[in-house]
């Protein structure tokens, strides 16, 4: 896959992530896939990013990616990088939850 595929799939990916559809998320991952986050030892394979996501979802349920447009965005051949803002209300009783910092 050439990183230009790879740079829209990583859209779709965020996209799915964005409207916590597990099923296109999972889609997009390989079975033995590595994810960074900041100030966190990396989760290794689908199974456990999926269940760090399901939480997370359940922890911020209004947590949005801003990929539209990302940051910064990079592909090379089978690698994707990127960095984009991500968005959510820390305080569960915030009335401007949706989409909004509180």
């Amino acid at each position: 896959m050439d990183a230009s595929k790879n740079l829209q799939n990583m859209k779709k990916l965020d996209d799915s992530w964005n409207a916590q559809d597990l099923e296109t998320f999972r889609r997009y991952h390989s079975k033995d896939c590595i994810v960074r986050w900041p100030n966190q030892p990396p989760t290794h394979g689908i199974e456990a990013h999926e269940q760090e996501a399901i939480a997370f979802f359940k922890m911020f349920p209004d947590q949005r990616l801003v990929n539209n447009p990302y940051k910064i965005i990079l592909g090379q051949g089978e690698w994707t990088r990127r960095t984009a803002n991500l968005r959510l209300c820390l305080r569960p009783s915030c009335p401007r939850c949706s989409w909004a910092p509180c």
